[in-house]
């Protein structure tokens, strides 16, 4: 901001005895001539074309500097970021041999909000366009048939941060149910998955959370919908409530405990029986379930390995549920080339008895630079839902290749 110039202070001289007439009369002429230059300084404007000028200056206390910040809606384009994501995908299977195909074109919208006080709150949105083809079962997302084009909202929230100084925010919209090691990790169109759909239902949902980290423990406490990704079912009057809390997740050794219960829409689980139900009926035919699950997981990091896992048992209606992962990957020292090796078991009591599935998972990542992603995954059956109960599921291997293209 420019400023004033400085005026240049009076002066005086005082006469001496000893000066002579002619010094003397020069002397009260300079003064004179001084006296007069300095009062028109101070009284008369400064001439138009000595004048300067400044945006400062002309605004005043009316710019957001001079009230020590920024307004709400000043600087819309500051700490924003939006990426295009692109996403092609192809899985087979050794018995079936027609490949199924997905392609995926989307936005990452990540924006923080601030003003002169500080961080009003993050939004993140994540509309995609989706292409499945040759896919069986059908995806319920595709009522057109799986040949066709699919609207998917993945992370779309706006999670409120201004009071509670990140130990109380408050999230609205669509994201991660916290339970498990789901929350943790971005797991938004990769290969590499844990187990959220054989607990949840499903991965995210609609609904509101109080979240936040204090310095010896996150948590979240959600309640939402229980529709998972459409919002389909709500006259079945569906509802999920979930928490999680852990040791701070940007350490090394992460442990954390979870628990949800709700009735929900899931339409990928398999039987489900309501012993309450008069006619004692398989409910999974409509998708509705009554669901509680426990869990624990954990995070260890040893130099270039991490190993985690977590383990969930409870209930769809009065059957009993148990599911366990347990997962060791090595990640590059340049953090290019990350390989892991994963094994699941899941098993869950329905209409036949217990039932359970077991297989393993060995995947690998190469981040060919900051926007190339190539990956590949391995998943081979080693016991399947109901093999040995006449059931029409048998033992089979999937490999699945990914490219991903961010820009």
């Amino acid at each position: 901001m420019t400023t004033a110039p400085r005026v240049a202070g009076r002066c005086g001289s005082q006469g001496k005895s000893a000066m002579t007439i002619s010094a003397a009369r020069g002397g009260i002429l300079l003064l004179a001539a001084h006296l007069t230059a300095s009062t028109a300084a101070l009284g008369q404007p400064v001439p138009p074309e000595e004048e300067s000028f400044s945006l400062e200056t002309a605004l005043g206390d009316q710019t957001p500097a001079d009230q020590g910040g920024r307004s709400f809606w000043d600087g819309l384009g500051e700490n924003l970021r939006i990426n295009v994501d692109v996403v092609t995908r192809v899985k087979t299977t050794r018995r079936r041999g027609e490949a199924e195909g997905l392609v995926a074109v989307g936005l990452d919208i990540h924006k923080v909000f601030s003003d002169a006080q500080g961080d009003i709150g993050t939004l993140l949105l994540q509309p995609y366009l989706l292409r499945r083809d040759n896919v069986n079962p059908r995806p319920i997302e595709f009522p057109d048939g799986d040949d066709s084009f699919a609207l998917e909202l993945h992370d779309f929230y706006f999670n409120l941060t201004r009071w509670g100084r990140g130990r109380t925010n408050i999230k609205i919209g669509h994201f991660d149910v916290p339970f498990g090691l789901e929350p943790l990790y971005d797991t938004h169109f990769t290969i590499h998955q844990f187990i959220p759909m054989h607990d949840a239902g499903f991965k995210k949902d609609w609904g509101v959370s109080l979240n936040g980290a204090f310095p010896e423990f996150d948590y979240e406490v959600s309640v939402t919908t229980g529709t998972g990704m459409d919002l389909t079912g709500l006259d079945r009057d569906p509802y999920l409530v979930a928490g999680r809390i852990g040791t701070p997740s940007d350490r090394n050794r992460v442990l954390g405990l979870s628990a949800l219960y709700g009735e929900v829409i899931d339409e990928h689980g398999i039987h489900r029986i309501d012993e309450n139900d008069p006619l004692g009926g398989v409910r999974g035919l409509d998708g509705f379930v009554r669901r509680l699950r426990v869990g624990f997981d954990f995070t260890e990091i040893v130099n270039e390995f991490t190993f985690k896992g977590e383990v969930s048992g409870g209930r769809d209606f009065e059957q009993e549920v148990f599911n366990t992962l347990l997962e060791v990957s090595w990640t590059s020292p340049d953090d290019t080339l990350t390989a892991y090796l994963q094994g699941v078991y899941l098993g869950q009591d329905d209409h036949l008895g217990w039932d359970e599935n077991v297989r393993t998972h060995l995947g690998a990542l190469w981040k060919i630079d900051h926007q190339w992603k190539l990956s590949t995954e391995w998943v081979h059956d080693l016991r399947s839902w109901a093999e040995n109960k006449g059931g029409v599921h048998i033992n089979d291997d999937e490999f699945k290749f990914q490219l991903r293209v961010t820009f």
